[in-house]
């Protein structure tokens, strides 16, 4: 189904070098130094893998969105995928968010950072929906009496030919009574990605716009970097990053 919306919408892309991931090899939370306690270490740990797989995740709903908006459909192998990457976005930024509070005063970086106080405040909703998860055995029958979906409710926008825009609704799963809903109708100025943006997740009567909560998530994680920066300086050059990825393997007899 088509909606045309404002074509004032403002479009927007994420950098080119994070296209995949929002970490690059380089940045300071992939190279701890070998000074730092074990605590802060594993939260900065923390934080890195929970970017990674947000970013990861990101990227491959919106190429899926994208194929479904050029197809005009979706068949049930690439709702499931929507849905693994959808929802994988939420759990990330949410064990992000959880980890930011671990931050002490006198840490590395300061819990009491005005940053964080904004960040945390736009992952409030996140961490809403996350928890309808946590309790959809129990909201059963209150999902049946809204005629909902377990998985909840996605919705995007899309560029089409011609600069034209249109809005779009996924509800998987069974209804056997009529199906209401709203499509999306971006307001002016609102920031949309360049072919698919502006997603939103919604479940158990909470919505979350998912892109601009990785907007939120990649811009609190150039300022964590920016004070690593500043503060490995005043610890000098001579240490060692620590090793972060172990694969061991052992061959298995047969015999």
């Amino acid at each position: 189904m088509y909606n045309d919306v404002n074509p004032l919408c403002k479009r927007m892309t994420l950098p080119p070098a994070q296209k995949y991931m929002f970490v690059p090899n380089e940045s300071p939370l992939k190279n701890l130094p070998s000074i730092l306690d074990k605590r802060q270490a594993l939260l900065f740990d923390g934080l890195a893998h929970a970017i990674d797989i947000a970013g990861i995740a990101y990227s491959r709903l919106r190429s899926t969105l994208h194929e479904i908006s050029k197809a005009g459909r979706a068949e049930p192998e690439p709702t499931a995928a929507v849905y693994l990457d959808a929802w994988s976005c939420i759990d990330s930024m949410d064990r992000f968010r959880s980890l930011v509070q671990g931050f002490k005063p006198g840490g590395i970086i300061r819990r009491d950072d005005p940053a964080f106080e904004v960040f945390l405040a736009s992952m409030e909703p996140v961490r809403k929906l996350r928890n309808v998860t946590d309790h959809v055995a129990e909201r059963l029958d209150q999902l049946v009496s809204r005629n909902a979906s377990v998985m909840g409710e996605v919705s995007w926008i899309s560029q089409g030919e011609r600069s034209t825009w249109h809005s779009w609704y996924i509800r998987p799963g069974v209804f056997k009574d009529q199906l209401k809903f709203n499509l999306l109708l971006p307001h002016d100025g609102a920031e949309i990605e360049a072919q698919v943006g502006y997603i939103h997740l919604a479940a158990g009567g909470t919505e979350v716009n998912l892109s601009a909560a990785v907007h939120a998530l990649y811009a609190v994680v150039m300022h964590i970097e920016a004070k690593l920066h500043e503060r490995y300086k005043t610890m000098g050059t001579g240490y060692a990053p620590m090793p972060r990825h172990l694969v061991a393997m052992s061959e298995l007899s047969t015999q």
